[in-house]
């Protein structure tokens, strides 16, 4: 009974050509197809009052089979040499371009996909109580821009199954970024569905790799929540947003998963496990391209950038506050080939954020009793010049674990650097600075371990070294060194540089204090490991000098101005400060810096 309607769009659709795709801005040569070809499917199947449920079903089916048909036929009407397959997952193609190459719509697909989201609507009126229906016309609400709709259809479902409205409701809000009431929607789903489909939503081991993942398929269902649990907290892009976007979309890319089920997905030739794993590890591509090239013809499907990778390398899950200070390059473009130590690939573009950068940032720790005095120095400014006047918010977040109460200090100010303290008990923790920029959506972060610990209060010890840029005075006090914490460990020739740290040099006598501050060029090495870097001879600065340290005097404070050689060629560098006292063992103090010409 279609054979002749589809006969009809086929034809339609080979002789006028559809140019999809194309850079914003580029022109088409030809015009778009026909408004009366993309709303074909509405008119065609719009009579869903004709007697009987599985009619209506029947015709609504067809008319999503019919979108997504045209919808490949449009994509796939392409020919390009640019879109590079980056990854093949069971001989399908991804590709993951730079910020120039955007597949586009045309106005006739969207045209055609308003005419479908009307012919649900109709249908759901003549069944409300079908799951297919509802969820179709929620994904295609949320596809053509209008998640607030498409909330309001997941409220007032009328299902049977009522967990699969929560997680419809759940995917609108995050797409529109509530993600507060995503993570409440999602929550409900997962409590009220089968157990069967809660494992299957919650299973993350598509994202692991060996051991860790053989002991995540085979630990008990509480060892596994455990997993989850850190692995999530782990993956939120950003803790000091309420909620947690990389879960929610992760739940989100479940819905779809659930969604394409039992209906037609727009991918070609692609099975369905392989269409799980590809949603679930990148998400929906913003369009498909025909490939050609001699020998190799292949359809490729296209992700929008910038694409991120935010869930934790294996190891990270298995000792969190042992992250290294440089480890975790969340902020990374996708990167071919893959790392050695990488799990199965993953990608996110986060849906409130234009971009997500690494921030510049400097962090000091100074011991007080059992507790310690966390400086955390930012300075995005070089980046970020168009936040001199712009509000900015920022956060220091120092947790334990996932099931902890973190330590946050949040604060809200003009511009792109500043300085929060935070005092915490003296015991490891993972730290997350982060800043963002509501009104330009862009963000920056840094995230790794601070290996905090009780010191010995008979033992010598010193604490880190902190930059400062100099004033007038050298400061007398950690509270007025503080103010001028640089925010960025990246120095010019000639510049001159202030340096703060504290010698704990607990004794009831006159203390002789033997101190050297040295500054070396890095041969080989990384800011991660700076107690393994090669280092150059002949250090550009070498000082040395003895101290006198009055009698009962726990916190020894000092402060000093160094002037960098202007002849300093550019590269890493690394400040030794080395105190020595007799009858105790010498302490160190590293801090590394790059300079730039």
């Amino acid at each position: 009974m279609l054979r002749s309607d589809i006969g009809c769009l086929l034809f339609a659709v080979a002789v006028v050509p559809l140019v999809v795709g194309r850079p914003n801005g580029a022109k088409r040569d030809r015009p778009a197809a026909s408004v009366q070809i993309a709303a074909w499917p509405s008119q065609r199947l719009g009579h869903a009052a004709e007697p009987g449920s599985q009619e209506t079903l029947r015709r609504v089916r067809s008319a999503q089979q019919e979108f997504e048909r045209l919808r490949r036929q449009e994509f796939l009407l392409r020919s390009s040499w640019s879109y590079p397959c980056h990854e093949r997952v069971g001989g399908h193609c991804l590709s993951f371009p730079d910020y120039r190459e955007v597949v586009a719509e045309t106005d006739s697909l969207r045209q055609a996909r308003e005419g479908l989201i009307t012919t649900l609507a109709a249908a759901a009126d003549s069944l409300p109580g079908d799951e297919w229906i509802l969820g179709q016309r929620v994904r295609y609400l949320v596809e053509g821009a209008r998640p607030e709709e498409a909330v309001a259809v997941a409220e007032r479902c009328q299902v049977p199954r009522r967990w699969w409205c929560s997680a419809l409701a759940g995917y609108a809000w995050h797409v529109m970024g509530d993600l507060e009431r995503a993570d409440s929607a999602f929550a409900a789903a997962l409590r009220a569905m089968p157990e069967a489909n809660r494992r299957r939503w919650m299973d993350i081991s598509i994202f692991l790799d060996g051991r860790l993942r053989g002991r995540y398929l085979e630990s008990s269902p509480q060892q596994r929540d455990s997993l989850e649990r850190r692995f999530w907290w782990l993956a939120d892009p950003l803790h000091m947003t309420p909620g947690n976007e990389r879960r929610t979309e992760h739940f989100a890319r479940n819905v779809l998963v659930h969604l394409l089920d039992n209906a037609e997905s727009g991918y070609p030739d692609v099975r369905r496990s392989r269409l799980r794993e590809i949603i679930l590890r990148h998400g929906w591509p913003t369009g498909w391209v025909r490939v050609v090239q001699p020998g190799d013809p292949r359809t490729t499907s296209v992700y929008a950038p910038p694409r991120r990778r935010f869930v934790p390398y294996p190891h990270f899950i298995l000792d969190p506050t042992g992250i290294g200070s440089s480890e975790w390059h969340a902020w990374d473009t996708y990167q071919y080939p893959p790392r050695a130590t990488t799990a199965p690939l993953e990608t996110y573009r986060p849906r409130h954020l234009s971009s997500i950068s690494r921030i510049e940032h400097q962090v000091a720790t100074f011991q007080r009793g059992d507790s310690v005095v966390v400086v955390a120095a930012y300075d995005q400014s070089p980046d970020w010049s168009w936040l001199y006047n712009d509000r900015v918010d920022v956060a220091l977040i120092l947790a334990r674990d996932e099931l902890s109460t973190p330590i946050v200090r949040r604060e809200t100010r003009r511009g792109a650097r500043g300085v929060l303290i935070a005092k915490v008990e003296a015991i490891p923790w993972l730290l997350s600075l982060e800043v963002r920029s509501r009104v330009l959506r862009r963000a920056a972060r840094a995230r790794y371990g601070l290996g905090l610990r009780k010191r010995d209060p008979l033992l010598l010890a010193v604490s880190d070294l902190l930059l400062l840029s100099p004033g007038d005075s050298l400061p007398a006090s950690l509270w007025r060194a503080i103010p001028s914490a640089r925010g960025s460990l990246r120095v010019r020739p000639g510049e001159r540089l202030g340096l703060y740290w504290e010698t704990y040099a607990p004794s009831r006598e006159t203390q002789r204090l033997f101190v050297s501050v040295a500054t070396y060029k890095v041969a080989e090495g990384s800011l991660d490991r700076l107690e393994e870097v090669e280092l150059e001879e002949n250090p550009p600065i070498d000082l040395s000098w003895q101290e006198v340290v009055p009698p009962d005097t726990y916190i020894w404070v000092r402060a000093i101005t160094l002037d960098l050689p202007r002849d300093l060629s550019q590269g890493l560098y690394v400040i030794y400060l080395t105190v020595l006292s007799f009858g105790r063992e010498p302490v160190q103090a590293v801090r590394g810096l790059y300079v730039e010409r």
